[in-house]
């Protein structure tokens, strides 16, 4: 097990792996303590978020749970990633747990609070932003369930973060469930009427209508609907949206918050949005009429939000991403051998009721799956021939100025950012260890104390991210790609066995291709 170190930070206990150097405590939510701190093994700065006591409440356990279970599906741009999670004690005795993320710059609360100058484009972009997790999230129908302005994070682009109170609707909900689905859910000035009047059954909607709250703040710099408490919320609801649709609240679960409601209605007022709005561009006041209706049914819904003309400069449906559902080959269709060291072709598990510890597992023994299906891969699906394609060529594109590349260079964001003194000094630690491989080298990599061989295959900058990276092939299919990376081809590789690493991560020398069964046979 990794030695661990124990620092207290803003009176609060952390116990986590050496590699990370805790240097101050950044924020407090409602479930745990985060600090930054610096990977010393990736040479990156992070955000360490303590989960505390979580052990004490079967609640809490179940929460965490849900969070961990949908996160470790997500990959996305604009979601924030979780690259580790880890527990201080043993597995059976631990009450506290460790999530590890990239560390970000601000909130989107803190960055509104700062009376910053927004620019137009700049409140385009973070709401596009937005709006690209929520159409990736609802694809896979997830309900963040707890969208505000200080769960976006902001670097050179903005993340959605702290997924505690998500829900996958996919999953089948017991009655415990269904409880909390109706309950206490997103900071009030962003909660959508269906929870306030405890409606059981809600819908990706809810976020939707948060996004238009946040929308209204990133565009004003104040909050649409700021009540102080939930009667206060409801009477600026119902000022603000008007009680057009309120019928459709009759029957909900709790009729005493209707009553409440249909008492501040007066039909003879306009909503007041229309006022609030009238200093916004057009399509930004369609937008956020469209995101904040009353019914839900009649909201946005993540695509058609994405496809307003608000967002076209930015819309790109084959870049905004979308979470497929992973699917298996079907039990009746599967052929599974057990690869070994003696079993180099594959010994067949054909008895179903035999446990796995009945045939002859080793160390590196793999299980190959075989699909005994022929009709469930065509040929077409990979003859990229019969697909029309656009194509424009980089100099075609470096001249438009309606591009993304466009805007962040006006803007200087990614990797037309100012770096900072740190990153200067760390790409200059870069160069200097670049300047000693050479392409051809053989190499040896430590990833997390897993040795990985290969040949290096490119050495320089790239266009995916700043600063100079090492491009291996290695000899097994423990990389990432092929080679090439967001349509950019740097090195030819196997499928599976490319990966782009920091010169300080490599260590190049005498290091010949291993064959694990010669190596066992020798012990």
């Amino acid at each position: 097990m990794s030695s661990f170190t124990i620092e207290n930070i803003g009176g609060i206990t952390f116990k986590v792996p050496a590699r990370y150097r805790l240097i101050s405590r950044i924020g407090q939510g409602a479930y745990g303590y985060v600090v930054n701190g610096y990977d010393q093994t990736a040479h990156s700065y992070v955000a360490i978020k303590k989960l505390s006591n979580i052990t004490t409440s079967i609640n809490d356990l179940k929460r965490i749970y849900r969070e961990l279970e949908i996160i470790k599906q997500l990959n996305h741009e604009n979601i924030l990633k979780v690259d580790a999670a880890f527990v201080s004690e043993s597995y059976a005795s631990f009450e506290d747990i460790y999530l590890v993320s990239e560390l970000m710059d601000m909130d989107l609360h803190q960055l509104i609070s700062s009376k910053q100058n927004l620019s137009y484009d700049h409140c385009i972009f973070i709401s596009y932003q937005i709006a690209r997790a929520l159409k990736y999230l609802h694809s896979a129908n997830i309900i963040h369930r707890d969208l505000k302005p200080s769960n976006i994070l902001i670097n050179m682009n903005c993340d959605l973060g702290d997924f505690g109170l998500a829900r996958d609707l996919n999953v089948h909900l017991n009655q415990d469930d269904k409880q909390q689905m109706s309950g206490y859910i997103a900071t009030r000035w962003y909660r959508a009427p269906e929870i306030i009047f405890q409606v059981k059954k809600y819908t990706t909607a809810i976020d939707i209508f948060s996004f238009g709250c946040i929308m209204f703040e990133i565009f004003t710099g104040t909050p649409l609907m700021p009540g102080r408490t939930t009667m206060h919320q409801i009477k600026l609801m119902i000022q603000t949206l008007g009680s057009q649709d309120l019928e459709i609240f009759r029957t909900a679960e709790n009729q005493d918050i209707f009553k409440v409601a249909a008492s501040f209605c007066n039909n003879k007022e306009e909503p007041g949005m229309n006022k609030l709005l009238l200093s916004l561009p057009l399509h930004a006041r369609n937008v956020i009429k469209g995101c904040l209706e009353l019914n839900p049914d009649k909201r946005f819904d993540s695509n058609a939000l994405i496809k307003n003309p608000f967002f076209q400069v930015f819309h790109d449906p084959n870049d905004e991403g979308k979470l497929e559902p992973i699917t298996g080959i079907p039990l009746s269709s599967m052929h599974v051998t057990l690869v070994t060291s003696t079993n180099k072709n594959g010994l067949p598990l054909l008895n179903e009721e035999a446990y796995l510890g009945a045939y002859p597992v080793e160390d590196y023994s793999k299980l190959q799956v075989i699909d005994l299906n022929p009709d469930r891969i065509k040929g077409s699906f990979t003859d990229t021939s019969q697909v029309k394609k656009f194509e424009i060529t980089d100099e075609e594109y470096s001249k438009r100025t309606d591009s993304v590349r466009a805007f962040k260079e006006r803007n200087k964001l990614g990797r037309f950012a100012e770096p900072t003194e740190e990153t200067v000094k760390i790409q200059a630690e870069y160069k200097k260890l670049a300047m000693e491989i050479q392409i051809g080298n053989r190499c040896e990599v430590d990833s997390e104390g897993i040795l990985k061989r290969g040949t290096i295959k490119f050495v320089g900058e790239t266009e995916f991210k700043p600063g100079v990276w090492v491009g291996i092939e290695f000899d097994e299919p423990v990389g990432k790609h092929d080679g090439s990376v967001q349509g950019i081809a740097y090195f030819a590789a196997k499928k599976n066995h490319g990966a782009f690493v920091r010169p300080t991560n490599v260590k190049v020398g005498d290091f010949p291709e291993k064959d694990i069964f010669e190596e066992l046979e020798e012990l």
